[in-house]
Formats: C-alpha cells, structure tokens, sequence
C-alpha cells in the first residue's frame, strides 16, 4: 500500500518509469497462455518496460508505456501478460467530456447490465486494477475531469 500513487496504481519511479504527465490510464492489453499452469505450482513473473512512446494528440501531451510480463512455471507453463499504459496531461476544467461511443450493433449475444460503484470496484478488484477512476466518483468529476466513473472493460 506504501507504494501506491495518489490515483490507486503502483508509483511512479522504481519499476514505472517516471513520466511527468500526471494522469495514467490502461490503454490496452493482451494475455496469451502458451502452456498452462497447474494449481500449486511454483511460478516466477518477470516484468519489462518493452517500449515507450511519445505522442502530441488533440488532448495534449500523451505518452505511451509498453509493460510485458512473462509469467513461467516450475512444471513449464508459460503465460504471457502486455499492459499499454498511456500517461496524460492534468485535466482541464473547460475541456469538452469525450464523445462516448456505442457498442458494436452486430454482436451474436448481449447482455444489458446495469453497473454500480460495487460491480465496478469488484471488477478493479479481479483485474487488479486499483485506478480510483473506476470506483471513487469524487475523484473522477473533481480530479480527473470526467462526469462520472469510467467503466474498464
């Protein structure tokens, strides 16, 4: 817990290189299991910044974070884990709130949910995705700008 920053992700600094834009958010992910693991099993992960990119977008300043994982085990399996992580300038109070966008029409099967601060903490939770965007809504309208909690998914 010590070592968390003021948003509910790992600090800055150490292992996260220390971007000066001050607003982080997931951009993105891949997870492959090659082989798999087996429940008791010994595992060892290894975390590398793969790359880091820097990119002038109509919101400002944007500046990308490859992070891979590689997770293996003692009896061979081998999964492996890609974060993009894009760090981004403050919030603007005058800035316009992004355009939301609709899901997919073509979609086989859908389900409506309707999520709560408790399914949305919960799925943080699974994902191991602290980011206080998703559950604390004060910290979304008043610090980061948006009208209410952003849904990860």
């Amino acid at each position: 817990m010590s070592e968390l920053g003021y948003d509910g992700h790992s600090a800055k600094g150490g292992f996260l290189p220390p971007v000066a834009l001050p607003r982080r958010m997931w951009a993105g992910g891949q997870l492959q299991f090659l082989t798999p693991l087996t429940i008791g099993e010994k595992v060892q992960r290894r975390s590398t910044i793969a790359d880091i990119s820097f990119k002038q977008r109509g919101t400002g300043s944007l500046a990308f974070v490859v992070v891979q994982h590689e997770i293996t085990g003692s009896n061979d399996g081998h999964i492996l884990e890609e974060h993009n992580i894009v760090y981004r300038e403050p919030a603007h109070p005058d800035a316009p709130l992004p355009k939301p966008f609709s899901a997919p029409s073509d979609a086989q099967w859908s389900r409506i949910i309707q999520p709560s601060e408790v399914l949305l903490f919960r799925y943080s939770a699974l994902t191991f995705n602290g980011h206080r965007i998703h559950y604390d809504r004060s910290f979304c309208t008043e610090q980061e700008g948006y009208n209410g909690l952003v849904v990860h998914a």
